[in-house]
């Protein structure tokens, strides 16, 4: 990688982490299987939460609107904190 290139990704990432420093709040969005590392299943692999807990019965428009405590994440944690 190029100096320049090299420096200009330094530099972004230092103004990223001085935005999340002064932020009062900050939400990251990630994709599927980051949570596992913190012990958190994912819904698809064997032993996951589809296998646990029938998508049809938690994870409707239908069920949530009926009653949304049936959310995943409401009823089955609490998870491990790091």
């Amino acid at each position: 990688m190029h100096r320049f290139a090299q420096e200009n990704i330094l530099l972004a990432v230092a103004e990223a982490a001085a935005l999340v420093r002064s932020a009062r709040t900050v939400a990251a969005l990630t994709g599927a299987g980051i949570s596992v590392g913190s012990g958190i299943p994912d819904f698809r692999s064997p032993g996951g939460l589809w296998t646990v807990f029938s998508p049809e019965e938690y994870a409707t428009l239908e069920v949530f609107r009926r009653d949304p405590a049936k959310r995943p994440g409401d009823s089955i944690g609490p998870w491990p904190k790091h």
